[in-house]
Formats: C-alpha cells, structure tokens, sequence
C-alpha cells in the first residue's frame, strides 16, 4: 500500500506553513476511509505524564502505529492505533502516549476560540514525538463543527452507538477539512500570538514564566507582556493563573487524584499554594468545590 504522506517533508516544516501539507493529509486520510474509533471518555485519572487540555481533541493515525492509554468509564485501556484509525478525545478525558512504536499522526484540538492542527512523528521506540507543522484556524469553531463535536462526546460512552459515532466522526473530519481551507487571514501578530498559547497549553504543568516563554518562542520577553496585554486582555501572570486554574477544576471533576498530584499537575508548587490560589480565584477551596 502507498505511504499516506511522505514523513521525510515533516522534517522540512516550519511552524505557520503548515497548512498545505496537512490539508493533503486529511485528504488522503479521508480517500483511504475512516477504520476504527477510539472513545476516550470517563473519570479514570490520568497518569503523570498524561497529556490533560480541557479541550476536545482527534488524534488521526497516519503511518505506523500509535500506542497510548485513554480512559474508558473508571478503567485504563491501551490500544494500537493503527493507519486509518482515530482516537477520539472527550474534553473532560485525556490521552498518554506510550512512543513504543515508529508513527505518524494529526491532532484536530478544539479549543474554544479556534482550532489547532498539529502533525507530528516519531522515528522510533523510545524516541519522543517533535513538532512537525501547525495550522490554525484563527477563530471559534462554526456552528455545523460544535454540534458535530457536541453529537460525537454525547455517543462516546454508548457502546451500541458505534456506528453513529463512526459516522459523525467522518463527517467531521470533513468539516475541519472545510474550515482549514476557509481559515481567517491571519497577520504576523495573530500567528505569534497562537503560537505563544499552544507552547503555554502543552507547558502549563511546568514552572514557566514570561523568560521562559519568550526563549522558546523566540521573542523578547517585553512583546510577550503586550501581546496579552492585547490579545487577552489581562497581564501575563494572571493568564496563567487562569488556564491552571481551569485545568485543575477539570482535574478535580474526576475525583481520582490527591491534591497534590492536581497541584502538580497544574504548576503549582505545593498543594497549600494551589488551594490558597484556587480559593482566591473560584471564591471556595478545592475540596469545596469538588
């Protein structure tokens, strides 16, 4: 069978440009025909490594193969994604890549305010997964992609729906084909901005501060204080508070984890500093509002 995308271009992608490779991807990806779904769903905890969001995501099997647990009810499962295959994520669930195996494959992240696109691989067992390209449709999600979104979470724990959900699954996969090809246009800024808020969400467990982010981005650490002055609205630090704070109320909904695992897990450095910082956002302590 023929290779679905050439992985040697992945290593020839940069960040912003990535739209027209990963547009043939999900071409070919759907010409081949969706094969199995995996629902991620339910209030298993997370392992420590477990990639948490608080966003609904689709993780698309390209190449190889894709192993990872996700949760299913109150159990842990571990399946093989293979070519063709999809995972797809609750934004209440998570996934935890276990990288056994050499693979390829595109994450569709649903956040509230636009949608991320992410192709990546890995070129072995053990090796961890580098980013190969991002694309971005810069604004919410239209109408037809939230109640396709909202249709498929609703079908995720129904086992005698898997047919259904294989479907919807398809049909939006579709959808984010049509909303990848009639993205917003985007200045500098806007791409900057993106990129500044995926390197947040996927380092918000770590100690992370405006130095650190303007290192990996590239950028002085004065244009990250405008660019949330601008695009949030709020100063830098009290961004961060709030997305940890969300995170960790997602965290605590499973009602799995002792809190210093959630306050770990969040980037707060003790339990007794989450709880004092939780309380002064959320106006009661975490145990309270569990």
């Amino acid at each position: 069978m023929q290779q679905m995308v050439d992985i040697g271009q992945l290593d020839r992608s940069v960040l912003g440009v990535g739209n027209e490779l990963i547009l043939k991807t999900l071409h070919r990806y759907c010409d081949q025909g969706l094969k199995k779904v995996f629902p991620a769903w339910g209030s298993a905890a997370p392992p420590e490594a477990a990639t948490v969001s608080n966003s609904t995501r689709l993780i698309l099997s390209i190449d190889g193969r894709n192993k990872m647990e996700i949760p299913q009810a109150a159990e842990i499962i571990a399946p093989t994604l293979r070519r063709g295959d999809l995972c797809f994520i609750d934004q209440q669930a998570w996934n935890n890549p276990l990288h056994t195996y050499a693979k390829c494959f595109l994450c569709i992240d649903f956040k509230l305010d636009r949608i991320r696109y992410y192709l990546r691989k890995t070129t072995g067992p053990g090796s961890k997964p580098g980013t190969a390209c991002i694309s971005w449709v810069n604004r919410a999600p239209d109408a037809c992609t939230r109640h396709l979104v909202a249709a498929c979470e609703h079908l995720l724990p129904q086992q005698n729906q898997a047919d259904l959900l294989h479907q919807l699954s398809g049909s939006l996969i579709q959808q984010c084909i049509r909303e990848l090809e009639n993205p917003d246009t985007q200045s500098s800024e806007g791409q900057t901005w993106l990129r500044v808020c995926d390197w947040i969400d996927d380092h918000l467990h770590d100690n992370i501060d405006r130095g650190a982010v303007a290192v990996a981005c590239h950028l002085h650490p004065n244009h990250i204080s405008r660019l949330f002055r601008k695009h949030a609205g709020q100063r830098f630090i009290d961004y961060i508070t709030e997305q940890r704070i969300a995170r960790a109320k997602r965290l605590l909904s499973s009602g799995n984890l002792r809190m210093i695992e959630v306050a770990m897990r969040c980037g707060f450095s003790s339990a007794e500093y989450f709880c004092t910082v939780f309380k002064k956002q959320i106006g009661c302590t975490p145990k309270n509002w569990k």
